[in-house]
């Protein structure tokens, strides 16, 4: 087995690489520069580790020098453009999306004769439903479900934009799939908000979109009053990368809907508040109100997703606790 693993050097990627070299894996990583390269090489000594620099994914044929140059035979693609306050979202959010999957597929069937399983990392975003069902409490979510933003929302509305890319790059991988019955196997891997200790190159400026809420509460003299949302934990997300190409009986064709639970910011403060690190130097809130709320959006059922891939998910306590003591590290 050769892996190929795009955009290895982001938060989730480093965590599946992570487990791979643990698993004695050999890997080919895509990243955007020489130094990225040189911090996973460095981390990483003695590994059969080789890059590939992929300044900028969305580039058509950005993958093909990564295909034609080595013998893949699977591929984990999470490399995804990610624009704040685009000024075009067609041109810089959504046809990047997009284009970035129909690329890295299209690398694997022209250059990739030994692939036999593409995993893509996709979102919640793409099953959570847009309309009014998105509210409701008797709404159950699975793996079954697809979100379903109109293109003119999602081009016209920046707040659906992001949400819309990942529904329809998701979409572009299982049309290729129809329009070009490729030789290979496809999986999708379908996270929430995604918390958890980081084993990548960051800084306070450059944490990703979630754990920059830990950060933000941590930060904060009062505490917000956002309501519950689906989160899981970094690792977790990572293993269920790494087992679908494990269990390809199980994961063939399938998405995979990797959520461990239900948060507020008030439970995330709660736990926060358990630390010496912290206990006395952040708000309280009001602590346990959090949990009655979550009962008051949609529920999940990713029972199939947890019997195929027998993933089993760390707790809120375990990945707040973690990462936040790093965090407390950071400044």
């Amino acid at each position: 087995m050769l892996v190929l693993l795009t955009g290895g050097s982001g938060f989730i990627a480093a965590h599946i690489l992570d487990g791979l070299v643990k698993r004695g894996i050999p890997v080919v990583t895509t990243v955007r520069s020489d130094n990225k390269a040189k911090f996973l090489a460095e981390k990483y000594p003695g590994h059969d580790l080789k890059f590939e620099i992929v300044p900028d994914v969305a580039q058509k044929d950005a993958f093909n020098n990564a295909l034609k140059n080595h013998k893949i035979t699977h591929i984990l693609h999470t490399a995804s453009p990610f624009f704040l306050n685009p000024k075009d979202p067609q041109k810089e959010i959504l046809d990047p999306a997009i284009n970035g999957t129909r690329g890295i597929l299209e690398a694997a069937q022209e250059h990739g004769p030994g692939v036999e399983h593409v995993v893509i990392t996709s979102s919640n975003a793409a099953i959570t439903y847009y309309d009014a069902r998105h509210k409701d409490p008797e709404t159950v979510y699975t793996e079954k479900c697809w979100s379903n933003v109109p293109w003119e929302e999602a081009i016209n509305n920046p707040a659906s934009t992001y949400k819309a890319s990942k529904q329809f790059a998701e979409e572009a991988m299982w049309n290729f799939q129809k329009e070009k019955n490729p030789k290979f196997r496809l999986t999708a891997i379908n996270p929430p908000y995604v918390f958890g200790p980081m084993k990548h190159d960051v800084s306070a400026a450059t944490l990703n979109t979630s754990n920059k809420i830990v950060w933000d509460i941590i930060k904060s003299s009062t505490i917000g009053k956002a309501g519950p949302t689906y989160w899981v934990d970094v690792r977790d997300v990572a293993e269920g990368h790494i087992r679908a190409l494990e269990r390809p009986e199980e994961s063939a064709n399938s998405r995979w809907y990797t959520v461990g639970g239900i948060f507020t910011p008030q439970d995330v403060l709660d736990v926060l508040n358990e630390m010496d690190e912290f206990k006395g130097k952040i708000p309280v809130g009001e602590p346990g109100s959090g949990v009655p709320l979550h009962s008051t959006i949609p529920k999940y059922d990713n029972s199939l997703t947890n019997k195929q891939s027998g993933l089993k998910y760390h707790t809120l306590e375990e990945s707040v606790k973690d990462l936040a003591k790093q965090l407390n590290t950071l400044e």
